[in-house]
């Protein structure tokens, strides 16, 4: 799907570096399953900053209730909170 933007891969490359530090800022571990998560969250073109806060939020909500977030879930926390944000 990022294959087919329509958007020079340098400024791609950029807007997923800035996803993927926001969503470290929001507390998730540095790893491939980051930056998974990174490219489908860039996916939700201009809202990505929203959806990158509401991926944190589902976190900590999850972990209010006792559920443990694994790297494992990071991506399925992307798709909440990209499906969430629209």
């Amino acid at each position: 799907m990022l294959a087919l933007r329509d958007e020079p891969i340098g400024l791609m490359a950029q807007r997923i570096e800035q996803i993927f530090e926001g969503l470290r800022r929001e507390g998730f571990s540095q790893c491939n399953e980051l930056q998974s998560s990174a490219n489908l969250l860039y996916l939700s073109e201009g809202r990505a900053e929203l959806a990158v806060g509401r991926a944190g939020e589902l976190v900590r909500r999850f972990k209010s209730r006792g559920e443990r977030i694994r790297r494992t879930d990071y991506d399925e926390m992307a798709i909440l909170a990209f499906v969430l944000n629209h």
